[in-house]
């Protein structure tokens, strides 16, 4: 063990052996060459007092002799006295003005301590301000929003696979919709065109009343008689059971007014007609059970008709109606509608 000293004299610092202590020695400075006694290594008691010393922030005070009074001011009328230590915390009289006033409790001044200074905790306790790395305070919890959520893919849902009949389900429900959808776009643009067609027609028999005034009587029946023709070709192309009757009415309608215009090459011409679109009223036995066609033969009492009992109209007998009106008519044109055989 060394003892560390300095020179009482010039302050010079020495570092010696604890063998050398109580001896006498001069100084090593040029300047100062004086004797003085090399002191003694300091005690463990004198060391620890000074390491306390040392740590404290302020060095102890000398203690003033506690008092047994307490000095009181006057807060209304500035007159100051002594009251004894047993009136602390009490209320009294100031002898002057004689107001009411609290005599303060007395204060003791503790030496500060680096220890407990700002805290009753033990020294080496941990401090509720101090945060461990990767420990969120609970007082620091805030809401998480979805997007970090979804970032941190824990959002992310597993979902069962479907089975094949749901699948199949939903895929009929899909081509329901859009059958259903072009259904609608059809039936719009169906009916569109049908009350076009509608419309046009009436537009034609409006103009053809108004002109027919003018006409003459053969003309007019020639007129007439292409006109109800016209009108049972577009009748009969819709294929419903109200537009075949009608088309029925205006094929019936042409031969009466052919049948009572002069005989002519206009009139052979028309009944020709007249002829081939009584074909087109010929059909297939579905088409004949919903009265939308004729038989092509006639088969005895209808049993399906709007009538029981009527017999039913074939295309046998409409066109020999039709072919009637052919009687007179020019070698080629009966040629052209009978080709001969074989």
């Amino acid at each position: 063990m060394t003892i560390d000293f300095q020179c009482p004299h010039c302050q010079h610092p020495y570092r010696l052996k604890e063998e050398l202590a109580g001896k006498r020695a001069t100084c090593k400075n040029p300047s100062c060459r004086k004797v003085f006694t090399i002191p003694a290594p300091p005690r463990a008691e004198e060391i620890e007092q000074l390491a306390v010393s040392a740590l404290v922030d302020d060095p102890p005070a000398a203690e003033a002799p506690e008092s047994s009074s307490i000095a009181m001011n006057c807060n209304y009328c500035g007159h100051q006295w002594q009251e004894p230590l047993s009136k602390a915390g009490k209320n009294v009289l100031c002898p002057e003005c004689r107001q009411r006033l609290r005599v303060p409790e007395p204060q003791g001044k503790a030496a500060a301590d680096w220890r407990q200074a700002r805290t009753r905790l033990p020294s080496l306790a941990r401090q509720n301000q101090e945060k461990l790395d990767g420990v969120v305070d609970a007082s620091e919890a805030q809401l998480v929003s979805g997007q970090a959520l979804a970032q941190a893919g824990v959002t992310e849902v597993e979902l069962e696979p479907r089975p094949l009949r749901e699948k199949l389900l939903i895929a009929g429900l899909i081509l329901a919709l859009l059958g259903s959808i072009a259904g609608g776009v059809f039936y719009f643009l169906h009916r569109r065109q049908v009350q076009q067609d509608e419309h046009l027609m009436a537009q034609v028999l409006t103009h053809w009343q108004e002109g027919v005034q003018d006409l003459r009587e053969p003309e007019a029946a020639l007129g007439k008689g292409l006109l109800h023709l016209i009108l049972a070709e577009e009748a009969l192309r819709w294929d419903r059971t109200d537009k075949f009757k009608e088309a029925h009415q205006h094929l019936q309608k042409a031969r009466n007014e052919l049948r009572n215009a002069p005989v002519c090459g206009v009139r052979h011409a028309l009944a020709a007609e007249c002829a081939l679109l009584t074909l087109r009223f010929g059909g297939d036995e579905s088409q004949v059970s919903a009265q939308i066609r004729f038989g092509w033969l006639p088969d005895g009492p209808t049993r399906g008709g709007p009538l029981r009992g009527e017999r039913s109209r074939s295309v046998h007998e409409e066109l020999r109606l039709a072919l009637t009106l052919l009687q007179g008519a020019e070698y080629d044109l009966r040629l052209g509608l009978h080709p001969p055989s074989g």
